[in-house]
């Protein structure tokens, strides 16, 4: 199960991902499937679905050849200010400060 839910983020991750449409990946019922993920990582599916994405996004940025726009789509964002904000959020600082610094 852990293996193969991470494997299906890091394969999807790009795209528009739900808890919902893995469990059905899985057949597995959305509850036990949110609750076995929580047990095994000690995180939600979206907490770490956001981590996966702000780790991408970081690596873009220290790259430096794409503008914040880019970054958050090319990492399953859909908006340039709510990526801005998850950032944040799980950074302590901007996008753009973080693009600047490295």
């Amino acid at each position: 199960f852990s293996r193969r839910a991470l494997d299906y983020i890091s394969k999807n991750y790009l795209n528009p991902v739900t808890s919902k449409q893995v469990a059905q990946e899985f057949y597995l019922n959305h509850s036990y499937f949110c609750r076995r993920f929580k047990e095994n990582f000690g995180i939600s599916f979206s907490s770490y679905l956001t981590g996966y994405r702000i780790s991408v996004a970081r690596i873009m940025l220290e790259q430096g050849n794409k503008n914040i726009g880019e970054v958050s789509r090319s990492c399953g964002f859909e908006t340039p200010a709510y990526f801005t904000k998850c950032f944040k959020e799980a950074v302590g600082i901007l996008p753009t400060q973080y693009k600047k610094a490295k």
